[in-house]
């Protein structure tokens, strides 16, 4: 509901019904929709990079033909779950602490969790001036 109404034209009320659970179970086991967001955006993000980390040929010598691995494998992975496009585009659409928190938890994360751990390769993803010819030289 989050990907289709945005954080603010979602209610818990609504969420509720849509899963067939009384109120006060979501109340008391998330005590916010803030807080019910945060571990429904953490839930979905984690399947994707779970999808994403488990993948034969992620650790091809060839940081190429890894690269190449990965863009099909994450345009794979999201055709498949096409609410995580839609939670994010609703996210961006105001600066918000949720955009923050998707990115910084999630998006900035998930390459170094995802691509080859060759030393290499990590040390130029992790760089701040990341180029493909730092990952391939």
């Amino acid at each position: 509901m989050f990907s289709e109404n945005g954080f603010e034209g979602t209610s818990v009320a609504a969420f509720n019904r849509e899963l067939g659970v009384s109120h006060n179970l979501s109340h008391q086991r998330f005590g916010s929709k803030e807080a019910l967001w945060y571990v429904t955006g953490d839930w979905a993000f984690g399947q994707i990079a779970d999808q994403l980390a488990d993948v034969d040929g992620l650790a091809a010598p060839d940081p190429v033909e890894a690269m190449r691995v990965m863009v099909h494998r994450l345009l794979e992975v999201h055709s498949r779950h096409p609410h995580m496009s839609r939670l994010v585009t609703m996210e961006a659409a105001t600066a918000n602490p949720r955009l923050t928190y998707l990115y910084e938890a999630h998006v900035v994360p998930l390459p170094l969790a995802c691509w080859p751990r060759s030393r290499r390769w990590s040390t130029a993803a992790c760089s701040p001036r990341w180029t493909f010819e730092a990952c391939t030289s």
